[in-house]
């Protein structure tokens, strides 16, 4: 979610993936993905805003083995919707990264004051926390496994 210029997308790919799929807003990040990954045929890019992606999907079913969603739901309007859409399309592993600033666990967007608890509605959508690793400006990346 927010793949920017597709080097991660590209890397997956690269490893074995057998489809990767970057949403991204941003119409010159897409274009130097396109780049990046035209070699590898399974990556693909959709050029939307992410509520608008979520909003356009009328289920969410496990579909990734993996979804990254680092540092992206807390520029959206309500980060609870993205969060949830992450974990219900994963699979197996949500990696999840905080804004830079200290992590208590809530995630509040840039534009409203509507904010979410990341432990509390990864546990409700079936996920345990697996790895929290703290970064040097406060943010934190944390590793989330489906539970079996």
């Amino acid at each position: 979610l927010g793949c920017a210029e597709g080097c991660i997308a590209r890397e997956f790919a690269l490893a074995g993936a057998r489809e990767v799929l970057g949403i991204e807003l941003l119409q010159a990040h897409l274009n130097v993905a396109k780049t990046v990954c035209k070699d590898v045929p399974q990556v693909r890019f959709v050029c939307a805003h992410l509520d608008d992606y979520i909003n356009s999907r009328e289920s969410f079913v496990p579909a990734y083995d993996i979804v990254l969603a680092l540092g992206i739901i807390h520029k959206l309007h309500n980060p609870e919707i993205p969060l949830r859409f992450a974990a219900r399309v994963c699979k197996d592993l949500l990696i999840f990264r905080a804004p830079a600033k200290k992590y208590d666990g809530l995630i509040k967007s840039k534009f409203t004051d509507k904010k979410v608890n990341v432990p509390e509605v990864m546990q409700s959508e079936g996920f345990v926390e697996e790895r929290l690793i703290a970064g040097v400006r406060g943010e934190a990346a944390q590793y989330w496994r489906r539970k079996k």
